[in-house]
C-alpha cells in the first residue's frame, strides 16, 4: 500500500510540477551546511578557483541539493563562504571521501590562514 501511495505522490508531483510532500521526506533529515574558508590572502584566488572547479562534480552527486560559493557584500575580509545542501549525512560524507575534495583540502593545509568554520543549520521554517 505504501508503494502506491508513493507511486500516486510521484506521479502528482511530476504532472502538477509541485514540491515533494513532508510525509515522503520524513525518513530524511537535510543537511545544510554553511562553511566560511578564510584563505591567506595570496591563495585567495587559488582557494577560490579550486572550489568553482569542484562545483559541477558535487552538484552531480546524488543527494546534492545546493553548492554554491560567495563572497561577503557587507564584511570587509577575504573569505569565502560555501552553502550547501544535502539529502542527509551519508550524502555528505560521501561528498568528502571523493577524490576531488579531498584534492581541495589538501591543499587547505597550506592555503588557509585558519580553520574552515563550519556551521551545521536546522531549518526551521
Amino acid at each position: 500500500m505504501k508503494k502506491i501511495i508513493r507511486i500516486l505522490c510521484v506521479t502528482y508531483i511530476l504532472t502538477h510540477n509541485t514540491a515533494v510532500p513532508k510525509s515522503i521526506n520524513k525518513a530524511k533529515q537535510q543537511l545544510v551546511i554553511f562553511a566560511q574558508i578564510t584563505p591567506k590572502p595570496e591563495f585567495f584566488d587559488d582557494a577560490k578557483n579550486a572550489i568553482l572547479n569542484i562545483i559541477p562534480q558535487s552538484l552531480a552527486e546524488a543527494g546534492c541539493r545546493m553548492f554554491s560559493l560567495h563572497t561577503s557584500k557587507t564584511m570587509e575580509d577575504h573569505s569565502l563562504y560555501l552553502y550547501e545542501i544535502w539529502d542527509d549525512a551519508s550524502d555528505h560524507e560521501y561528498h568528502l571521501n571523493q577524490e576531488y575534495t579531498k584534492t581541495v583540502f589538501a591543499a587547505y593545509q597550506v592555503w588557509l590562514e585558519k580553520p574552515v568554520q563550519i556551521i551545521k543549520l536546522d531549518k526551521i521554517s
